[in-house]
């Protein structure tokens, strides 16, 4: 603790005594240095290692191998290649899966609850059941509206809206491209034709990459998880409805119900409609194949430092959702929910 204090200070002080020097020579530098020294957790403290980031941040080395993960350059054109990738029939291929995979929700649903109530004559549990897959209308409503604002959002800027696009399309970051712009106009541009020529080739990927005509595949399939995200939202409302009204010892009428799930459903987004609930969030992401898992994150983790990589293993979040997924419908399934039971214990 005490050294990793004593160089925290270091850095401050270095990062102070250079802020001073830029304030009466380049003060056009001082917010960049500024920036970089927060993005750098403070290792950026110098003019000479604030030009030496900002390169290694639109090096095209980097897109072979590197120690740090994905720098500007990479992510840009990774962006360019998944654009590509994705501008087929991707999009309505993600609303088909999306589809059938709320299909059979309450039909799994029938088959593990409903059935056993039909055969156990529970009429409560059948009245629950009959009411959380209810309202096909109203759910379509508030899906179709979200799906539509989702889809908008990301369209109109990707960067502020990044929590709504698909873990594996995540490559925007302009915090880091606003200090690097300050550096290639304030050094690069008269002093290094090099290095502002590779951060000239860096931003027009930068561009081409966020352009909305060449995201629309990616646009489309936010909107179509947007849909998803809404009707999860409304199942879970419907479930937790209902318990607080038996909790409560309020008979379960329409109008009680209705009351009840309008109350829910509003807490579950906050004030810029983006959805908060946990399980909904889970639920969705079960659907959408966008759940984080140990071996996607070590694929992930080996494309950041070789990005080349990704031509070969696109989505690997995606890819190892769907094999969990689909061994959650054979013998597999029970054998591993076993060994986790006897591992807990």
């Amino acid at each position: 603790f005490d050294v990793a204090s004593s160089k925290a200070h270091q850095q401050a002080m270095n990062l102070r005594k250079m802020l001073t020097e830029l304030k009466d020579s380049d003060p056009q530098l001082m917010k960049p240095l500024m920036d970089a020294f927060v993005l750098s957790n403070g290792n950026v403290d110098t003019i000479d290692k604030l030009t030496k980031w900002a390169f290694d941040n639109i090096n095209p080395a980097n897109y072979i191998a590197n120690k740090d993960g994905m720098n500007l350059f990479s992510k840009s054109l990774t962006s360019i290649v998944l654009n590509n990738v994705l501008s087929g029939l991707s999009a309505g291929r993600a609303v088909l899966a999306n589809s059938v995979a709320l299909v059979q929700k309450p039909i799994n649903s029938f088959l593990g609850t409903g059935l056993t109530a039909a055969f156990t004559k529970d009429a409560d549990e059948l009245r629950r059941f009959s009411y959380i897959h209810s309202g096909i209308v109203e759910t379509n409503r508030r899906a179709l509206n979200n799906a539509w604002q989702t889809l908008k959002a990301v369209n109109a800027d990707p960067t502020a809206n990044i929590d709504l696009v698909r873990k594996d399309l995540r490559l925007f970051d302009n915090k880091t491209w606003d200090t690097v712009d300050d550096v290639a106009e304030n050094v690069w541009k008269e002093q290094n034709k090099g290095a502002y020529a590779m951060y000239t080739w860096a931003k027009i990927n930068k561009h081409v990459a966020e352009w909305p005509a060449m995201r629309w595949g990616t646009t489309a399939m936010s909107g179509a998880d947007g849909y998803v995200n809404s009707s999860m939202a409304s199942m879970v409302a419907r479930i937790r409805a209902y318990d607080n009204l038996a909790q409560q010892g309020i008979e379960p009428t329409a109008k009680a119900l209705r009351a009840a799930e309008k109350e829910v459903y509003a807490k579950m987004f906050d004030e810029n409609g983006r959805m908060t609930d946990w399980a909904a969030s889970h639920m969705s992401g079960e659907i959408a194949l966008n759940l984080d898992n140990e071996a996607a994150n070590l694929i992930s983790g080996a494309i950041e430092k070789t990005p080349l990589l990704r031509h070969l293993i696109m989505f690997p979040r995606t890819g190892l959702n769907a094999l969990q997924v689909a061994g959650s419908y054979t013998v597999l399934a029970g054998e591993t929910a076993a060994a986790l039971a006897l591992r807990k214990q």
